[in-house]
């Protein structure tokens, strides 16, 4: 996929997962295959969208106006820099790299 094309895919992920909360998006954007490792935790592996759905939630619980600040697309290194700010409401907590088998689809990640 062009740069280009991963900074939209990526701006669309944080716009409309973390700052409108639409877990369709989700289901929409992460391949089937994905394996992501140390979002959740170090070393624990991620599979497919119901896993991260699991994370987003428990996230979401934890800082329901979460919101996420893009400052940096470089995607071409797989690359993104993001600022989140929100208010913690519980303290059950835990940015990705990636690389997709599905065109369109964020992919293996990892921290």
């Amino acid at each position: 996929m062009p740069v280009e094309e991963n900074i939209v895919l990526m701006r669309r992920w944080f716009k409309e997962v973390w700052n409108e909360g639409r877990v369709q998006t989700i289901y929409d954007l992460v391949d089937e295959n994905v394996i992501a490792v140390g979002q959740d935790a170090p070393g624990i592996e991620i599979h497919g969208p119901a896993d991260f759905l699991r994370l987003y939630n428990r996230l979401r619980g934890a800082f329901p106006d979460i919101k996420f600040t893009l400052e940096d697309t470089t995607i071409s290194e797989y690359r993104l820099r993001t600022v989140p700010f929100g208010s913690r409401a519980s303290p059950s907590c835990a940015s990705p790299k990636a690389k997709s088998s599905r065109p369109g689809t964020i992919g293996t990640s990892w921290p």
